[in-house]
């Protein structure tokens, strides 16, 4: 199953499911109608199985439902960098479907207005957009070489769209009026301004620095140095990282000279035994005598020699590291509340969940200021230095912590994972106390409530650690008894049922509905 979704005109819940069968779609109400094959061709051309196996792993930016559940947008004929849309109106069986336009391409979504007029796409090739109107029944080319879908917005209207271009030139054009060029040479859309749910202006980086452009005014530069925004609100808030003071550091300060104070007391060996001539002795004996002495010396000389050797390999060795720079992956964090910047972290490594109505994310930081070492004696060259600690050099004791907009709080549980945070950010749930060898571990929640972080609270026990997922926001959904990619489903600790295939659940958002396997078999095609 794809997708599914839509409501009736009487806001009575109609459940629509989008499935694959026989390597075409198909449209079901999921009543005893039979379904309605939506496609002729769905994957075409010679490399037809690779292209189902693409088909169905990305196939659900490429679905849409109108709200009354009534019409269908879905894809034709993938050739596996393009597809062909067309729109359905499935309350008529009958009545032919609507062709959008060919050569659609697959690394962007599609944005349907919400009266399911204006179609805005993006066609294969030169990234071009156009705008389709159904009423009209005509498209039209806005612009071409759009960089890439995070770099573009359309809003509910289709009336709007902001995008930057490959050479990161961006634009805005609204309705009937010219393209307006906002700047160029620009690194990312991050963000926008609103007023009264309308957007008014754009946020944006640009040589490392934060910028803002409201309509009728000069942009304006509200943050320097920023190394990334990793969380956006809408209203202008958002998290960001900068690059910590004297993060950088040589490959030297992770490593632990244990050779040191050896390598000091070693001196280059003077003086090399010379072979003892005959000449110089009244007997063969004395003779004798003298060449056994110089073995012994020669055997010491040489394991002297061989100990300066190493000694200067690794003095060699101890310049490349103090020479090779390496940059830490701890950063400072900051929120931007709309109008200052406010540093809450000096050891941000990443984060975890976040929710992306309010300013509220979980993230992990670095414990301790004592970085990973390896021992000089254990290796010869600087690349043995990543192989053994890798390419991360953060602090290797991490704990996890919640930003409340600048205020940040402890999660006293060790090694928390799979964090969701409820989408009004007033709900955390993770999992802790895990048993790595079985993969189970104990679920909690935390309660966020005026601003502030509840202590966390056990939710459940003997949960599979590795599956965590929240559906409308008010429903848990995890698994016991896990083995072999099945378990038993629980939703807010209700039993739903055993054996449930975990790869294949599929959410409703417009029905209180979750579809899932049982006795699934992914080797049949």
């Amino acid at each position: 199953m794809l997708n599914s979704g839509g409501r009736s005109g009487k806001k009575k819940e109609v459940p629509r499911a989008v499935y694959i069968k026989d390597k075409e779609l198909y449209v079901s109400d999921l009543s005893k109608k039979s379904p309605i094959e939506l496609t002729s061709g769905l994957a075409k051309g010679a490399d037809d199985i690779d292209i189902m196996d693409y088909v169905n792993y990305n196939m659900d930016f490429a679905l849409h439902f109108s709200e009354n559940g009534k019409l269908v947008f879905y894809p034709d004929k993938f050739d596996g960098e393009s597809y062909t849309l067309y729109c359905k109106d499935i309350s008529k069986p009958k009545k032919e479907a609507i062709k959008i336009d060919s050569d659609i391409s697959i690394s962007f979504p599609y944005y349907v207005s919400k009266n399911n007029n204006i179609i805005t796409y993006i066609k294969s090739g030169n990234n071009a957009i156009y705008q389709y109107d159904m009423k009209k029944k005509e498209k039209k080319k806005i612009d071409s070489d759009i960089r890439d879908y995070s770099n573009m917005y359309v809003d509910d209207d289709g009336n709007k769209i902001i995008y930057v271009k490959d050479d990161g030139d961006l634009y805005l054009k609204t309705g009937g009026k010219d393209k307006e060029k906002i700047d160029s040479d620009i690194t990312e859309l991050v963000d926008f301004d609103y007023k009264d749910d309308k957007i008014t202006g754009v946020i944006y980086t640009k040589d490392g620095k934060l910028y803002k452009k409201d309509e009728g005014k000069e942009k304006e530069k509200i943050v320097s140095d920023v190394d990334d925004v990793i969380s956006r609100f809408k209203g202008g808030s958002f998290y960001f990282t900068k690059e910590a003071e004297d993060s950088a550091s040589v490959l030297m300060d992770y490593v632990d000279d244990d050779m040191e104070e050896q390598d000091a007391a070693i001196q280059e060996p003077q003086n090399e035994p010379q072979y003892p001539s005959y000449l110089n002795y009244s007997s063969i004996e004395e003779y004798n005598k003298a060449v056994e002495d110089y073995n012994k010396a020669v055997d010491e000389y040489n394991k002297a020699y061989d100990e300066y050797y190493e000694k200067k390999q690794r003095d060699t060795l101890r310049e490349e590291l103090k020479e090779e720079e390496v940059s830490e992956s701890v950063k400072e964090l900051y929120y931007y509340d709309g109008k200052k910047e406010i540093k809450i972290s000096d050891n941000f490594i990443s984060v975890n969940s976040r929710s992306y109505k309010k300013p509220v994310i979980v993230f992990d930081v670095a414990d301790q200021e004592e970085p990973k070492k390896v021992k000089l004696s254990e290796i010869k060259a600087t690349y043995e230095v990543y192989d053994k600690l890798g390419y991360d050099f953060s602090s290797s004791s991490e704990s996890s912590v919640i930003a409340i907009g600048d205020k940040v709080s402890d999660i006293d549980e060790e090694d928390v994972k799979n964090v969701e945070i409820t989408a009004e950010g007033d709900m955390i749930y993770f999992i802790a106390n895990v048993d790595e060898d079985d993969k189970i571990g104990d679920l909690y929640e935390i309660n966020i409530k005026d601003g502030k972080a509840s202590e966390a609270k056990l939710y459940d026990e003997d949960i599979y650690s590795e599956y965590l997922r929240l559906y409308e926001s008010d429903k848990v959904i995890y698994f016991k008894d896990y083995e072999d990619k099945e378990g038993t489903l629980y939703i807010n600790k209700k039993e739903i049922d055993d054996e449930v295939y975990s790869y294949k659940l599929t959410y409703n958002f417009t029905s209180d509905s979750i579809y899932y396997y049982k006795d699934y078999n992914d080797t049949k095609k």
